[in-house]
């Protein structure tokens, strides 16, 4: 039987192009630096820094997932004390990089 590899991954991230501290490339690098083979970007509201993350992606051999958070608005959530967003990972690269 062939011994299956480790798979270690994080699917949920976010950039500067969003709310996050690293910029796309800084979160590839880090993810390169903590032993990570996967990572998805999902920055709120937009698909605006995947284009510098797959460039990043592809210099370092990370595999890169697509994807984005959408702030949602529900009349029937608003009373909800807290935010209410959907996380959806992309399937096709090039439609989000133009």
């Amino acid at each position: 039987m062939k011994k299956q590899k480790n798979v270690f991954a994080d699917l949920h991230t976010h950039s500067t192009a969003s709310d996050g501290l690293l910029t796309p490339t800084q979160l590839v690098e880090s993810a390169q630096e903590k032993g990570l083979s996967v990572l998805a970007i999902t920055d709120h509201d937009t698909v605006g820094g995947l284009a510098e993350a797959f460039q990043a992606a592809q210099r370092s051999g990370i595999k890169l997932v697509p994807g984005i958070e959408l702030s949602c608005v529900d009349c029937s959530l608003m009373a909800a004390s807290a935010p209410v967003f959907l996380l959806m990972v992309l399937s096709r690269q090039r439609r989000y990089l133009n």
